[in-house]
């Protein structure tokens, strides 16, 4: 240390050189508008990473909705076909009793043609018509 010259150790960087007030003072501007840039870009950083993490999660929210309607689409799906196939063999049943209630027509047509065709009174067997007036 030079005591008559008023430096002192800490006055010297490792590399020697001898840093004046006015420098010194600029360095730490120089750090100090470093540090702000550098927090700047941190939080800018950091809003990017928020923003990010919101868009994931509301994608995830879409993605999980599209889920759930597809899943109660799918489920619709399943009630109409089991539906439809209901429909289906009600229609079978259907057509079946127009079947027997056309053939069930036929036969009752048949049996009034053959009453129509049958005589007046018919009589038990071993029974016959007698033609007495006064009786």
């Amino acid at each position: 240390c030079n005591t008559s010259t008023g430096e002192t150790s800490w006055d010297r960087p490792a590399g020697g050189k001898v840093v004046t007030a006015a420098e010194a003072a600029a360095a730490v501007k120089d750090a100090t508008a470093t540090k702000v840039k550098a927090e700047e870009r941190a939080a800018a950083s950091a809003q990017r990473a928020a923003q990010a993490r919101a868009d994931a999660q509301s994608q995830a929210q879409e993605e999980a909705k599209a889920a759930g309607e597809a899943q109660a689409a799918q489920q619709s799906k399943v009630a109409a076909d089991s539906k439809a196939s209901q429909s289906a063999k009600d229609a079978q049943s259907a057509a079946l009793a127009a079947k027997n209630a056309a053939a069930a027509s036929e036969a009752a047509t048949a049996a009034s043609k053959k009453a129509e065709n049958a005589p007046l009174t018919t009589l038990p067997p071993g029974w016959e018509e007698v033609n007495n007036p006064a009786a």
